[in-house]
């Protein structure tokens, strides 16, 4: 499993160790997710940069719509 603070190179590795959904969570930035879901993350877990923000639901709009997957 990648430690924290790992870098993408870090996380294809985890990728590779098995068939579980790898998830990236922690200290997480749209630029960051961006990079993790490009590095065989499945899933971002975030809390911190949507509720420290100061428009909350304006950063949640946000974020989905950096994270959500094309139709």
């Amino acid at each position: 499993m990648a430690a924290a603070g790992a870098g993408a190179h870090r996380r294809v590795e985890a990728r590779a160790v098995g068939a579980l959904p790898l998830v990236a969570i922690g200290g997480l930035t749209r630029e960051r997710a961006a990079a993790c879901l490009a590095a065989g993350a499945d899933v971002v877990a975030v809390v911190g940069d949507i509720v420290r923000h100061a428009d909350p639901e304006a950063s949640l709009r946000a974020w989905l719509d950096a994270t959500r997957c094309p139709a």
